[in-house]
């Protein structure tokens, strides 16, 4: 298969019983050319709440990554968007599990600054950045270059404001949340981003998507890997603009 008739979507599910990244590949037929599964270990620290470390599932996603044989054209990200995960500017580390409360990115945001003051106080000064499982992967493997979602995911986290399309100031000043700390929107598909490939496995391609799990969905008949794919694809222009139900690819 060569380059230019693939695109990757990689999609991050998390929920209350276990988690999974998924890799599914497309070729520009939309016929699935691959598709490979990878669970990652779920903790729950008191009812409700899951945790998630960072590192394992940055692992699982460069393993799934290099598995669809030649170098895709494009590559998808999608994500639940109940996850928030910490990490540093410059190093990429993260100081803590990424974290799901039952009420939301909010919630999990408040329990770290009020219990994790110190953690917090690096978020004000702007040494750690806040975002998704997608605003995550996406730093990873940019080197940090880059920090985006965009709204299908931020339209989950209670702090944007979809009449105004952008981050509520409003509602972050009364969440204690630095607007700054949170990563820029944009489309969800497009030449969105370049890979870097020092920092990930080699892999030297455009990032064509990014979006939630819902969104995703919503392209493809409920499939949330297949439709990061599809959207990777739309990225790259080689179906136009989807209907509602999205392509079927095969």
């Amino acid at each position: 298969m060569s380059a230019a008739a693939q695109v990757v979507g990689l999609h991050v599910g998390v929920d209350a019983t276990g988690a999974r990244v998924t890799a599914v590949a497309l070729d520009r037929e939309g016929t699935t050319t691959a598709r490979a599964e990878r669970p990652l270990p779920v903790s729950e620290p008191r009812p409700g709440w899951f945790e998630l470390a960072p590192g394992e599932l940055w692992a699982a996603a460069l393993d799934l990554l290099g598995r669809p044989g030649a170098g895709p054209a494009g590559l998808g990200l999608g994500a639940d968007p109940g996850p928030v995960v910490l990490w540093d500017r410059d190093t990429l580390g993260s100081p803590r599990p990424a974290v799901t409360a039952p009420g939301g990115p909010v919630e999990a945001l408040r329990w770290v600054a009020e219990h994790e003051p110190h953690t917090w106080r690096l978020v004000e000064e702007d040494t750690y950045a806040l975002g998704g499982l997608d605003s995550y992967l996406l730093a990873r493997l940019t080197r940090g270059t880059y920090h985006l979602t965009d709204p299908s995911q931020a339209e989950h986290s209670g702090l944007y404001d979809a009449g105004a399309g952008a981050w509520s100031e409003e509602r972050c000043r009364a969440a204690g949340v630095p607007v700054d700390a949170l990563p820029e929107l944009t489309a969800p598909w497009g030449r969105i981003a370049d890979t870097e490939p020092g920092a990930s496995g080699g892999l030297d391609v455009p990032v064509t998507a990014l979006l939630s799990t819902h969104r995703a969905g919503e392209l493809v008949g409920g499939d949330p890997a297949l439709g990061t794919a599809y959207a990777a694809g739309l990225g790259l222009g080689w179906w136009g603009t989807p209907e509602p139900t999205g392509l079927s690819p095969r």
